[in-house]
């Protein structure tokens, strides 16, 4: 199913938003520049999609699930379109499998970047 104004998403070879300095981050985060270089390496093995609105991340979990992160190519705020976010999951891990969203305890919040999070099955 498509829906209107958001086309297909499209494989991208790289990070599209790489462009953050990795000490600036640290610093806003309050965090070692080491951990920021660890973050680095762990997003360039994961797989990114793009479509004209999105950029999506896929990540592995240790568990038989992935991780799928969902921010606007151009940074801003998602004013979110549940349609959107159904299209998005069923690209990336089919039109079968279920997601959940979780809003983190605060002692667990990172709010680095206007990015939405899905968990899925990796395989359903």
């Amino acid at each position: 199913m498509s829906y209107k104004n958001m086309r297909p998403l499209m494989p991208a070879s790289v990070n599209p938003s790489s462009d953050v300095e990795p000490e600036k981050l640290a610093v806003e985060l309050g965090v070692p520049i080491a951990q920021v270089r660890k973050w680095e390496e762990m997003e360039t093995a994961c797989p990114y999609w793009i479509n004209d609105l999105y950029q999506v991340q896929l990540r592995p979990c240790k568990s038989p699930s992935v991780q799928i992160n969902i921010r606007r190519r151009d940074g801003a705020a998602i004013f979110r379109d549940y349609r959107h976010f159904q299209q998005i999951k069923n690209q990336i891990v089919g039109p079968e499998c279920e997601a959940v969203e979780l809003y983190p305890a605060e002692s667990r919040l990172v709010d680095a970047s206007n990015k939405y999070h899905l968990w899925a099955a990796a395989r359903c």
